[in-house]
């Protein structure tokens, strides 16, 4: 019933059903797809898939018996229920995303599809300094300057107080929106007076420590306009990529690869000879925070690669059809049956050659830290009570036959 690229309802414990894509299984992210990660890649399309969500993106591990199937037509009818008055909910946005974004386009970008092209230096279209009037000087095509506070032909100003209208709408989401992130308790580099100025000239691909309210300073990397996700250059934006470089500047943190608009003034230059200090510090014994696997992964991924794949690097390539590598079936003892590369069958339990048995040892020890992880991490979705599409029981069973494409 199921198939790679469907839309689905997927639910999370502590979280509403919610659209998603069933996320093909060579598009997984690298983060997804690493050794910890091994049982669900061989379970993949039999017991477990991996789903993106609309509007904020996330990726997650579900069980097939999570999964409902969701129609265009059921998107259509959720939509026109009230839902709350004029406020839309984040669920009803996503759902408003299913419609808008085309599949392929959303697995891509995201659910603000494609990113728009920017302009490159923010100096050629603004210049600094006001007119008589206060208002703020601009560049048109031709070279001219028109103010900020002068009528000009079209709908502009419609254009201008519907973009303030949006960043109200954001700024009332921002004041009820949770705090998402796990504040980590510990001591961050120390910094002179002087050395908390970033400088302006080259402050892209910066590495920083950016600080932002109720979480401790995290380093983090300053975005190159022309690389901010198209979520974060959309319209109600404008202001900050206006004053990007001069009073704003997006940034990439490191280990949860999310994007933040923040303040120059919140940022502190980091070096990698502060990063070395920093790791070799004591935190807590032998299970590492969050902050420290953060600072771990300044020096293990280049920054072009950070950019581009995330804290985890390029996606290593997915084995297409996990039947290739591991058969149905126990052996005698127990242990399950391994292809060799000749043919020959290898228990699990078996004496390899080399280190094989060490290699399965630290990958369990692997999936053991992460579900401490699991178990300590706090819910980072906002929960929306609202209506959801309702289903039969008949419409609840996952067909394994041809859940891949």
């Amino acid at each position: 019933m199921f198939e790679p690229k469907q839309l689905v309802l997927a639910k999370i414990k502590g979280f509403p059903d919610w659209p998603a894509i069933i996320v093909p299984i060579e598009s997984i992210p690298a983060k997804l797809s690493s050794s910890r990660y091994q049982r669900q890649i061989d379970a993949y399309l039999k017991n477990d898939v991996c789903v993106k969500f609309y509007f904020d993106d996330q990726y997650s591990w579900t069980k097939l018996t999570n999964l409902k199937p969701l129609s265009l037509d059921m998107v259509e009818a959720f939509l026109l229920q009230d839902h709350g008055g004029r406020r839309k909910k984040r669920i009803v946005e996503a759902f408003e995303k299913v419609k808008e974004v085309p599949v392929d386009e959303f697995l891509k970008w995201g659910s603000w599809g494609e990113p728009k092209p920017v302009v490159e230096d923010a100096e050629d279209v603004f210049e600094d300094g006001l007119d008589n009037k206060g208002g703020r000087k601009r560049k048109n095509n031709n070279g001219s300057k028109q103010t900020g506070k002068g009528k000009g032909k079209g709908k502009g100003k419609d254009k201008d107080k519907d973009q303030d209208k949006d960043l109200g709408r954001e700024n009332k989401r921002r004041r009820s929106g949770r705090a998402t992130k796990v504040t980590e308790e510990t001591s961050t580099p120390e910094f002179t007076e002087e050395e908390q100025i970033v400088d302006d000239e080259d402050v892209e691909y910066q590495l920083v420590l950016a600080k932002i309210k109720g979480f401790p300073e995290w380093p983090a990397i300053i975005v190159p306009i022309e690389s901010i996700p198209a979520k974060l250059s959309s319209s109600r934006y404008q202001r900050q990529i206006d004053a990007y470089l001069k009073n704003d500047v997006c940034v990439k943190f490191y280990f949860d690869d999310q994007y933040s608009w923040t303040k120059l003034t919140n940022l502190k230059p980091l070096s990698l000879d502060m990063v070395e200090a920093f790791v070799l510090q004591d935190h807590g014994g032998r299970r590492k925070k969050r902050i420290v696997e953060a600072f771990e992964k300044v020096k293990e991924v280049p920054v072009d690669e950070f950019l581009k794949w995330g804290s985890w690097g390029e996606p290593k390539p997915v084995v297409e059809d996990a039947e290739d590598v591991f058969e149905d079936g126990l052996d005698n003892k127990g242990g399950r049956k391994r292809k060799n590369n000749n043919g020959s069958k290898q228990t699990g339990k078996g004496k390899g050659k080399g280190k094989g048995k060490d290699k399965d040892k630290d990958q369990d020890k692997d999936l053991g830290r992460e579900t401490k992880r699991r178990r300590s991490g706090r819910a980072t979705k906002v929960t929306e009570e609202t209506s959801t599409p309702e289903f039969t029981e008949e419409e609840q069973i996952v067909d394994d036959e041809d859940v891949e494409y």
